[in-house]
């Protein structure tokens, strides 16, 4: 999920920070918000970063994108990921 809406950024609470560390979501901490490989330079586990990294992170970029990552090996779970997922970012966003 890419967001560069800054209110919609805005509404990154501690409180969803919190959910988000506890669902293997991923952070990107790259500067180029099209850079979609899953290796330390781009993107960082929500659990290593505090509320307050992740919130200056977004605020230096003036962008949100988050991510959860599903094993090739686990293409059947794609349909279910996919909805877990649009329902864990976007229903507390919009």
């Amino acid at each position: 999920l890419l967001l560069q809406d800054l209110p919609a950024v805005h509404r990154v609470t501690p409180a969803l920070w919190q959910t988000w560390q506890g669902q293997d979501v991923f952070l990107t901490t790259a500067r180029d918000p099209w850079a979609y490989h899953f290796d330390a330079g781009n993107y960082t586990p929500a659990s290593q970063l505090s509320y307050e990294e992740a919130l200056q992170h977004i605020q230096d970029c003036k962008f949100l994108k988050v991510a959860r990552r599903l094993p090739l090996d686990a293409y059947e779970q794609l349909p279910e990921f996919c909805l877990s997922s649009a329902q864990l970012f976007l229903e507390p966003l919009f």
